[in-house]
């Protein structure tokens, strides 16, 4: 049978005998003749009452629990090998670059480095405790990595450091790319292309809807390098090795020089606002043919380039010039007369952007206009109209029948730009990435004198002109430019032309002008016009000096 030891709790009267002055019939109790009864054991005092165990502490009934220990910051940074920094981006490597590399033990006793693996790593080096070495406990060690541009062109290096007894053994991953660039300056006259690409779609009666299909365009330079003698072999081998390979391309088209730069230096006080300076793009530090290096460009600024690393070395009033990348395309021609030379090339980017758009100019109908007249630099301006003429012949008639569905005809113009200055020829470039090719059309006048004034005195809202045969055959050309003269252009649209003798017309308005008639210059058709291809070929003709020759074609008059 189970024998189950319990505790009880007692009433204060079961633990004492009664006073012998205790009655039934007592009336009164005085302290006089009172006498506190003993106190007795339950064991004599209770009926069937043990001895008293005193078992004090209660033991706890025991339980087991799972359970995990919370992270704290111990566990993030110690017990832990740590090498900074773990990844290192050289970027495009076009010259030889340093970095040091903090190998740090994180645990609280010593660590024994047996060895380091090495994956992908020509060209690569890595300078420090050569293994077997120990680490004390926290201590930290310094390497030095280089990176030369002799290796891979594509690099992917990793360094495995293998620790004993650690479970996470650290790597170091090294990755970029390697270019080369020719130290050489491109002479004049040297061809810049720009292409975008443009899907338009013309209906029946010739209006057209245009779709972007290239978002940025796409860049190339065909250029010429002469080689002085002395270079000759160099400039070969350089080609010869990396013929099929990225290369730096300066653009000598936007260089700029500056003071002396000393070792050391991380910003550079240069004009950014009209050269294709970029935030994490190359620009060429060039003194000469064999002082020149590449230096990457953090952040552009008005007026500084600062640098992400400092110049390794002083360079007297060097020429500071963009860096676009590219590969050759097609073959090199290299001329020798057995004294110097040249190298002809052509070169194809691949860092294309699209540039930010200026400010919108003036607006007429909710598209760009434009003033700037085409060069004729003496020569005559050639146009061409064309109208779309379907051709239906079924060989059995005297004659062909002729349909032409077009609305309206078309008047092809090349424009001619002589440009000189870096800040003209930036706003032009700035003109070409908002016309993105074929894309946007814009208004152009024609810029002769399409309608001549036949009245004098104050002009309100009509204008009493020549007739020319306008309303018979040209009642379409509703949209005219007036230039004044002071320069200021006013542009209205016609909407009304009705005869007002043997050969003058009266041209109605849609708001007024209020000028006297001695003021106008010339009034000239306005055309809303787009470019008539989506490649643009630019001329340079030395450093500030741009020629290009662009085809306008009117859509709409």
């Amino acid at each position: 049978m189970a024998v189950i030891t319990t505790y009880g709790l007692m009433e204060v009267l079961y633990g004492r005998s009664s006073g012998p002055d205790l009655t039934p019939a007592l009336d009164s109790l005085t302290s006089a003749n009172y006498q506190p009864p003993g106190i007795v054991t339950p064991a004599t005092a209770l009926p069937g009452a043990g001895s008293i165990v005193r078992n004090e502490p209660i033991s706890e009934i025991p339980q087991a629990y799972s359970a995990w220990r919370m992270p704290t910051f111990l566990d993030d940074y110690y017990n832990r090998i740590h090498i900074r920094p773990s990844n290192v981006n050289v970027g495009n490597l076009v010259s030889e670059q340093q970095f040091a590399i903090e190998v740090w033990n994180g645990f609280f006793n010593n660590r024994y480095l047996q060895n380091i693996q090495v994956q992908n790593g020509g060209g690569i080096s890595l300078v420090g405790a050569a293994p077997p070495a120990t680490w004390a406990a926290l201590e930290t060690k310094t390497y030095q990595l280089t990176a030369t541009t002799d290796g891979p062109p594509d690099i992917n290096a990793i360094f495995r450091f293998d620790w004993d007894g650690t479970a996470d053994d650290a790597n170091l991953t090294v990755l970029g790319s390697r270019i080369v660039a020719l130290p050489y300056i491109f002479e004049a006259p040297a061809k810049e292309v720009l292409e975008w690409k443009t899907d338009v779609l013309t209906t029946n009666d010739g209006s057209e809807q245009r779709v972007r299909l290239r978002k940025k365009p796409r860049q190339s330079f065909n250029v010429t390098y002469p080689i002085p003698y002395r270079e000759m072999a160099r400039a070969e081998n350089l080609v010869y090795g990396w013929l099929t390979r990225r290369w730096a391309v300066a653009l000598w088209s936007e260089a700029q020089q500056v003071g002396t730069l000393l070792a050391g230096t991380t910003v550079i006080n240069i004009d950014t606002t009209a050269s294709d300076y970029r935030d994490g793009a190359l620009i060429m530090i060039w003194e000469s043919n064999r002082k020149s290096a590449t230096a990457d460009v953090g952040i552009v600024s008005a007026g500084t380039l600062t640098l992400n690393r400092p110049l390794a070395e002083t360079f007297n009033n060097p020429w500071i010039v963009p860096v676009r990348l590219g590969r050759i395309v097609g073959n090199v021609s290299r001329a020798t007369s057995g004294y110097n030379g040249s190298l002809e090339m052509t070169y194809e980017f691949s860092d294309n952007i699209d540039l930010d758009p200026p400010a919108a100019p003036t607006q007429f109908l909710g598209y760009d206009v434009y003033f700037d007249e085409a060069l004729k630099n003496g020569e005559a301006l050639t146009d061409s109209l064309q109208a779309r003429v379907d051709v239906v012949d079924y060989g059995t008639a005297a004659g062909a029948s002729f349909y032409s569905p077009w609305t309206y005809t078309r008047i092809g113009r090349p424009y001619k730009f002589l440009l000189q200055g870096l800040q003209d020829i930036w706003n032009f470039r700035k003109f070409l990435h908002r016309r993105a090719g074929r894309l946007r059309p814009f208004w152009v006048p024609t810029f002769e004198n399409n309608m001549r004034v036949a009245q004098t005195g104050e002009l309100t809202q009509s204008i009493e002109v020549y007739a020319d045969d306008y309303r018979e055959f040209a009642p379409e050309r509703t949209h005219i430019g007036i230039l004044l003269d002071d320069g200021t252009w006013l542009l209205r649209t016609i909407n009304a032309a009705t005869a007002s003798g043997a050969d003058t017309a009266v041209i109605g308005l849609d708001a007024p002008i209020n000028i006297n008639a001695s003021r106008i210059r010339q009034i000239s058709f306005l055309g809303l016009k787009r470019l008539d291809a989506d490649r643009v070929e630019l001329q340079w003709n030395s450093n500030r000096v741009l020629e290009c020759t662009v085809r306008m074609m009117e859509i709409q008059p």
